[in-house]
């Protein structure tokens, strides 16, 4: 199983992090060209993912590893829970806040499309949170 995150530490100069099977790598030493490939294999069997990697590959964003750091950035970015990618070859999606999305904005490159406009607000411990419309933000003290 594999986990995409950003690091917000000082103690390693790569932010994009990757675990693997309880092994914790930067995105540069677990990306070889095979495993980006191994990866894309995975993506293009997803019907959702294949579509996404077709509009890479349409916009001009070519190359095995190009493809996967720029689907990464888009769908996966937060340490939990439930791994990215699965043994069993399935995926799963979170919501990133990649730059391309926000109130009426929509990132051609996530699984869902962003559909909804979303709002961030922060809770009491200033960790960001996506309220589904802007009526839903809560300012706090």
């Amino acid at each position: 199983m594999i986990e995409f995150f950003r690091h917000h530490s000082q103690l390693t100069p790569e932010a994009d992090m990757v675990k693997k099977d309880s092994r914790y790598y930067t995105m540069s030493d677990m990306l070889t060209e095979s495993e980006a490939e191994r990866i894309l294999f995975l993506l293009l069997d997803n019907k959702k993912s294949r579509e996404i990697v077709h509009k890479m590959k349409s916009n001009g964003i070519t190359g095995t590893i190009a493809i996967v750091r720029k689907f990464k950035a888009c769908n996966w970015d937060r340490l939990d829970a439930r791994p990215d990618i699965v043994d069993d070859g399935s995926l799963n999606f979170e919501y990133v806040e990649c730059g391309y999305k926000g109130a009426n904005q929509r990132c051609p490159y996530s699984q869902t499309g962003d559909t909804k406009p979303y709002c961030i607000i922060k809770n009491l411990f200033n960790i960001p949170n996506y309220a589904e419309n802007c009526t839903d933000r809560k300012r706090l003290a």
